[in-house]
């Protein structure tokens, strides 16, 4: 009986440590550095799986996928932002929950289509920002965050990078009730 709960032990810790290496191929992309059709939903997860330990038990995710066909970008830059987007959100969350402004963390992605565009929503409920901090994200080695925490590159690294994808980004937030980000890809950028 024993051996029989090791060897499930061990069967299960393969298996999870597998599905991490397998999202952390996904997400790296090592062998792509060119624009290419690319699921977007995919380095989503990968980005989430990744992060799983973060979220797991302290945030609730909800994931609102509407199945995207495949989109033209280079996919391990979209994937630097989702874990910088994605990271911000899950620090912004405890952020909250430590001042008492919450209870309970949430975070929800959304991808969506419309006729010219691919659109990636990113929302948390978590300290929100002021307009003046909003006027301020994008700049190089800005941040709200204490020394060590931070580098204030984050922000900056994907605005460069939704630059080169011709994309667009909203940001909506209110402080201690939390921020959404709007990302908007080009559905014509093949061609421009």
């Amino acid at each position: 009986t024993e051996i029989d709960a090791l060897l499930d032990g061990i069967d299960e810790g393969a298996t999870r440590t597998a599905g991490i290496v397998s999202s952390l191929k996904t997400f790296s992309r090592l062998d792509e550095e060119d624009f290419k059709d690319t699921n977007i939903e995919e380095g989503i997860d990968s980005t989430l799986a990744i992060l799983n330990s973060k979220i797991s038990g302290q945030i609730e995710l909800v994931k609102e996928y509407a199945g995207l066909p495949l989109v033209y970008c280079n996919s391990g830059k979209m994937n630097q932002v989702f874990m910088n987007l994605l990271s911000n959100a899950i620090f912004a969350i405890n952020e909250n929950r430590s001042q008492g402004h919450i209870d309970h963390g949430l975070l929800t992605v959304r991808t969506r289509e419309s006729k010219s565009s691919y659109m990636i929503e990113i929302e948390d409920n978590g300290i929100g920002m002021s307009d003046e901090v909003q006027q301020k994200i994008f700049e190089p080695f800005f941040t709200t965050k204490e020394v060590g925490e931070g580098t204030g590159l984050g922000l900056s690294i994907v605005y460069t990078i939704l630059q080169e994808h011709q994309a667009k980004m909203t940001v909506v937030s209110e402080e201690k009730k939390g921020s959404r980000f709007k990302l908007s890809l080009p559905k014509d950028l093949e061609s421009m």
